[in-house]
Protein backbone atom coordinates (compact mmCIF):
# COMPACT_ATOMS: atom_id res chain seq x y z
CA UNK A 1 0.00 0.00 0.00
CA UNK A 2 1.27 3.47 -0.83
CA UNK A 3 1.01 6.00 1.96
CA UNK A 4 0.66 9.74 1.40
CA UNK A 5 3.75 11.69 2.51
CA UNK A 6 3.61 13.13 5.99
CA UNK A 7 3.00 16.85 6.01
CA UNK A 8 4.16 18.73 9.04
CA UNK A 9 1.53 20.94 10.62
CA UNK A 10 1.79 23.18 13.67
CA UNK A 11 2.47 20.22 15.98
CA UNK A 12 4.18 17.86 13.58
CA UNK A 13 0.96 16.22 12.49
CA UNK A 14 -0.67 15.01 9.29
CA UNK A 15 -4.17 16.46 9.20
CA UNK A 16 -4.55 15.93 12.92
CA UNK A 17 -2.71 12.60 13.11
CA UNK A 18 0.68 12.21 14.83
CA UNK A 19 3.76 12.18 12.57
CA UNK A 20 4.82 8.84 14.09
CA UNK A 21 2.35 5.96 13.80
CA UNK A 22 1.08 4.87 17.17
CA UNK A 23 1.13 1.25 18.23
CA UNK A 24 -2.12 1.92 20.01
CA UNK A 25 -3.89 2.09 16.65
CA UNK A 26 -1.65 -0.30 14.74
CA UNK A 27 -0.22 0.30 11.29
CA UNK A 28 -3.57 1.49 9.90
CA UNK A 29 -3.36 4.68 11.96
CA UNK A 30 -1.01 6.39 9.50
CA UNK A 31 -3.09 5.32 6.47
CA UNK A 32 -6.45 6.31 7.96
CA UNK A 33 -6.91 9.45 5.80
CA UNK A 34 -6.27 7.40 2.67
CA UNK A 35 -8.66 4.65 3.75
CA UNK A 36 -11.38 7.18 4.55
CA UNK A 37 -11.04 8.59 1.03
CA UNK A 38 -11.75 5.16 -0.49
CA UNK A 39 -14.55 4.48 1.98
CA UNK A 40 -16.62 7.48 0.85
CA UNK A 41 -19.89 6.42 -0.70
CA UNK A 42 -19.92 7.31 -4.37
CA UNK A 43 -22.71 5.57 -6.18
CA UNK A 44 -25.47 7.26 -8.10
CA UNK A 45 -26.12 10.36 -6.00
CA UNK A 46 -26.44 14.00 -6.99
CA UNK A 47 -23.43 15.19 -4.99
CA UNK A 48 -21.13 12.80 -6.83
CA UNK A 49 -22.68 13.70 -10.19
CA UNK A 50 -22.33 17.43 -9.43
CA UNK A 51 -18.69 16.92 -8.55
CA UNK A 52 -17.97 15.06 -11.80
CA UNK A 53 -19.90 17.66 -13.81
CA UNK A 54 -17.91 20.44 -12.16
CA UNK A 55 -14.73 18.64 -13.27
CA UNK A 56 -16.17 18.34 -16.81
CA UNK A 57 -16.10 14.53 -16.62
CA UNK A 58 -19.05 14.32 -19.02
CA UNK A 59 -19.10 12.17 -22.15
CA UNK A 60 -21.73 12.13 -24.88
CA UNK A 61 -22.75 9.08 -26.90
CA UNK A 62 -23.15 9.56 -30.66
CA UNK A 63 -26.88 8.91 -30.24
CA UNK A 64 -27.04 11.67 -27.63
CA UNK A 65 -25.38 14.22 -29.90
CA UNK A 66 -27.84 13.38 -32.68
CA UNK A 67 -30.83 13.79 -30.34
CA UNK A 68 -29.42 17.03 -28.93
CA UNK A 69 -29.17 18.43 -32.46
CA UNK A 70 -32.68 17.27 -33.38
CA UNK A 71 -34.21 18.66 -30.17
CA UNK A 72 -32.14 21.86 -30.06
CA UNK A 73 -30.58 21.02 -26.68
CA UNK A 74 -27.16 22.46 -25.85
CA UNK A 75 -24.42 20.78 -23.80
CA UNK A 76 -24.44 23.68 -21.34
CA UNK A 77 -28.11 22.93 -20.59
CA UNK A 78 -27.24 19.32 -19.77
CA UNK A 79 -24.48 20.48 -17.46
CA UNK A 80 -27.01 22.74 -15.70
CA UNK A 81 -29.24 19.71 -15.08
CA UNK A 82 -26.28 17.70 -13.76
CA UNK A 83 -25.40 20.49 -11.34
CA UNK A 84 -28.88 21.56 -10.23
CA UNK A 85 -31.29 18.75 -11.08
CA UNK A 86 -32.51 15.78 -9.12
CA UNK A 87 -32.59 12.03 -9.59
CA UNK A 88 -36.08 10.76 -10.45
CA UNK A 89 -35.36 7.08 -11.02
CA UNK A 90 -32.32 4.86 -10.50
CA UNK A 91 -31.54 1.72 -12.46
CA UNK A 92 -28.59 0.17 -10.58
CA UNK A 93 -28.82 -3.20 -12.36
CA UNK A 94 -28.55 -1.77 -15.89
CA UNK A 95 -25.64 -3.14 -17.91
CA UNK A 96 -22.91 -2.32 -18.67
CA UNK A 97 -23.21 0.64 -16.25
CA UNK A 98 -25.84 1.73 -13.71
CA UNK A 99 -28.10 4.46 -15.07
CA UNK A 100 -30.49 7.07 -13.74
CA UNK A 101 -33.10 9.50 -14.98
CA UNK A 102 -32.44 13.10 -13.94
CA UNK A 103 -34.83 16.02 -14.15
CA UNK A 104 -34.24 19.71 -13.89
CA UNK A 105 -34.84 23.13 -15.35
CA UNK A 106 -32.34 25.07 -17.42
CA UNK A 107 -31.56 28.71 -16.75
CA UNK A 108 -34.31 29.56 -19.28
CA UNK A 109 -36.78 27.40 -17.27
CA UNK A 110 -36.85 24.68 -19.91
CA UNK A 111 -37.65 21.28 -18.33
CA UNK A 112 -35.31 18.48 -19.38
CA UNK A 113 -34.96 14.80 -18.61
CA UNK A 114 -31.43 13.43 -18.89
CA UNK A 115 -30.60 9.72 -18.79
CA UNK A 116 -27.06 9.19 -17.50
CA UNK A 117 -24.79 6.19 -16.96
CA UNK A 118 -22.16 6.40 -14.26
CA UNK A 119 -18.73 4.88 -14.78
CA UNK A 120 -17.33 4.99 -11.24
CA UNK A 121 -14.09 3.20 -12.16
CA UNK A 122 -13.10 5.86 -14.70
CA UNK A 123 -15.12 8.66 -13.04
CA UNK A 124 -17.17 9.63 -16.11
CA UNK A 125 -20.80 10.54 -16.57
CA UNK A 126 -22.10 9.18 -19.87
CA UNK A 127 -25.09 11.04 -21.27
CA UNK A 128 -27.32 8.39 -22.85
CA UNK A 129 -30.17 10.58 -24.05
CA UNK A 130 -31.90 13.85 -23.29
CA UNK A 131 -35.41 15.09 -24.02
CA UNK A 132 -38.14 17.50 -22.99
CA UNK A 133 -40.70 15.52 -20.97
CA UNK A 134 -44.11 15.00 -22.59
CA UNK A 135 -47.01 16.54 -20.64
CA UNK A 136 -49.24 13.61 -21.58
CA UNK A 137 -46.83 11.07 -20.01
CA UNK A 138 -45.73 13.03 -16.94
CA UNK A 139 -47.68 14.69 -14.15
CA UNK A 140 -47.36 18.40 -13.35
CA UNK A 141 -43.72 19.23 -12.62
CA UNK A 142 -42.50 16.29 -14.77
CA UNK A 143 -41.26 14.35 -11.72
CA UNK A 144 -43.78 11.51 -11.67
CA UNK A 145 -45.11 9.36 -14.52
CA UNK A 146 -48.82 9.39 -15.23
CA UNK A 147 -50.58 6.06 -14.66
CA UNK A 148 -51.03 4.13 -17.90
Amino acid sequence: MIFPPLQKGGRGDFRGFPAQPSLKYGCLYRSLPLLLTFAKQKGMNMEYLKNLAFKNRIAFKRHTLLRMYQRNIRAVEIKEILQQGQILEKYPTDKPLPTALLMGYTSSQRPLHVVVALDEAEEWIWIITVYEPDKTKWEEGFRKRRPT
